[in-house]
């Protein structure tokens, strides 16, 4: 089992699809569901950092296509995520908290960059959505997916490029 973070797919929302250079909402949530099951295996965990879908048949139609068990951190426009039927029966589930800890990976998501974060003074790795660049001194990671090439990112992948920055 591996893990991934992803934020801001926006899924069915026109706007975001032409503004990242595809055809129509159609067009990108065809792609990023290709690129995204291209990475993550049916038994591979994804956490959604924010802003899954513009709407809840979007967000029904890209759930079902999706490999993984997502577990979604709520973005501004995530409202109709607890009624999805995938998450009603289990198969995906939201985090009730804006602010996650995953301290066995040392750990911190949101869907907001944080400025400081529990642990930070320790090392601990801040994985976020939105639009803030990351930081790797500050081993703070943007996960939102028009950043890495429409799919989600593997954890192994962070810990390398901190691995890369350290003397």
């Amino acid at each position: 089992m591996k893990i991934f973070f992803t934020s801001d797919c926006y899924f069915g929302r026109k706007l975001t699809a032409v503004e990242r250079n595809f055809i129509d909402e159609e067009d990108m949530m065809e792609s990023y569901i290709e690129s995204w099951n291209s990475r993550v295996g049916k038994n591979d965990v994804v956490y959604h950092l924010g802003n899954f879908s513009w709407d809840p048949l979007s967000c029904e139609a890209a759930m079902i296509h999706l490999n993984g068990k997502i577990s979604f951190i709520g973005g501004l426009y995530d409202s109709h995520l607890p009624e999805m039927s995938l998450i009603k029966i289990g198969r995906h589930h939201i985090i009730n908290n804006s602010i996650a800890v995953l301290p066995e990976h040392n750990i911190v998501m949101s869907h907001w960059p944080l400025i400081d974060w529990p642990g930070k003074s320790e090392g601990s790795i801040h994985v976020h959505g939105g639009d803030i660049p990351m930081s790797l001194d500050e081993k703070r990671f943007n996960a939102n997916i028009n950043n890495w090439n429409g799919s989600p990112i593997e954890f192994e992948f962070f810990k390398e490029l901190i691995d890369s920055q350290t003397p």
